[in-house]
């Protein structure tokens, strides 16, 4: 039949009306049949299904979880691992434990009996158990290469043995990272290329993006890289939230920086209502938004002496310049006293920067996470006057 494979209720109807047993999908695909059946109460239209196999990219049971839970639920739900070159599907993992795993991540399984599944280093040597590596693929499985491109075919494709005097073996490099599991199975760690480097850290986008969806708030994530008007990279995060209208983009800020390090904290938090998806199902990182410029969202004065030097010290912070006095009289710099430091280009050198600033004019200290709790010149105003009348002394030197 001719209907729209992206609208979730033509596909819903057809697997209620030929009573389909098992649907092959991206998670992110599968997700909108589930979130679409939940938000109806229609939980039986999904009651034929016995097999789910999910692959293509990293999966979540967080969004899963519900329906999966419910009465309607008869599927056994498979994560699947594979790349085109060598017949689609290399590995699986039947979920049984679904619970287990929304606080770690689904493993992609072990090889199935025609593959043959190693997990290299730089040099093609193999990787012990827990060791990250790249994942190269062997055995009846692979392609013969790319038509017409001699050059990208002898790239991926590649001829090796393990040991001197064996014949050598053809093998796909995937530039796919992962690690061996102390059960046998495998678990993904994302692509070698979203492996990306800021400020001389190496990041994992997608350990980011699984800490989102652990939030109770966010139901899918996407974190990219984008440059800001002054051409550096940061970090932007684009989240579905289970309700815009509740959405706090601080919460979710301060939720992050107890579970990650303040470097992997994304510069923008930017809520949209739901996640571009290319024509074969996956997350569509191109055809995401720019993340706006901030603007100022208050034109709340400031209150007190102690707001002007905390102010005063939020743009050394920022701008790297000590004229505060000149630029107020100009506007600084377009932030008011309740919007995020973060939000206006703070990042974890600038805010270790705000840190030590704060100690040096207040005689405090204040940790990371106090600033990720209050990133405004209200918050840690507040709480440096809130630490002055427990007596803690601020020998602050007043700044012109």
């Amino acid at each position: 039949p001719a209907f729209n494979f992206f609208e979730p209720i033509a596909i819903l109807r057809e697997i209620r009306e030929n009573w389909v047993s098992w649907i092959n999908a991206t998670p992110s695909m599968f997700y909108k049949l589930v979130e679409c059946v939940m938000i109806g109460k229609k939980r039986q239209l999904l009651s034929s299904l016995r097999y789910v196999f999910l692959g293509g990219e990293a999966m979540s049971l967080i969004p899963l979880i519900e329906w999966m839970q419910s009465e309607h639920c008869n599927a056994q739900l498979v994560n699947m691992y594979g790349t085109s070159e060598c017949t689609d599907i290399s590995t699986s993992y039947r979920i049984l434990e679904p619970s287990r795993f929304l606080k770690e991540p689904v493993p992609i399984g072990k090889p199935l009996s025609n593959v043959q599944l190693y997990i290299l280093d730089n040099s093609f040597r193999l990787l012990p158990v827990g060791v990250p590596g790249e994942i190269f693929i062997g055995g009846e499985c692979l392609g013969s290469g790319y038509i017409g491109d001699t050059e990208t075919t002898q790239k991926k494709f590649i001829y090796h043995s393990f040991s001197p005097g064996e014949s050598q073996e053809k093998l796909y490099r995937s530039g796919d990272l992962a690690k061996w599991l102390e059960t046998g199975d495998i678990e993904f760690l994302g692509r070698i290329d979203n492996h990306i480097k800021i400020r001389g850290y190496r990041i994992e986008l997608g350990e980011i993006e699984f800490n989102l969806i652990n939030h109770p708030g966010v139901k899918e994530a996407v974190v990219t890289l984008k440059s800001t008007c002054s051409d550096r990279q940061s970090l932007c995060a684009y989240i579905v939230p289970t309700s815009m209208d509740t959405f706090d983009v601080n919460e979710l800020r301060s939720y992050l920086a107890l579970h990650l390090p303040s470097y992997m904290v994304p510069l923008h938090l930017v809520p949209i209502p739901f996640i571009p998806l290319t024509p074969n199902g996956k997350a569509d990182r191109t055809a995401l938004p720019e993340p706006e410029q901030e603007k100022s969202t208050n034109s709340s004065p400031l209150r007190s002496e102690i707001d002007r030097r905390v102010a005063a010290v939020f743009y050394e912070a920022l701008t790297g310049k000590n004229d505060f006095d000149e630029a107020q009289k100009k506007g600084f710099p377009g932030m008011g006293i309740d919007d995020n430091f973060f939000q206006f280009g703070g990042n974890s050198l600038n805010a270790a920067s705000l840190l030590s600033k704060i100690q040096r004019d207040f005689s405090l200290e204040i940790s990371f996470n106090e600033l990720f709790k209050t990133p405004t010149i209200r918050g840690i105003s507040d709480y440096i006057t809130s630490e002055k009348k427990n007596h803690r002394p601020l020998y602050g030197v007043h700044r012109n």
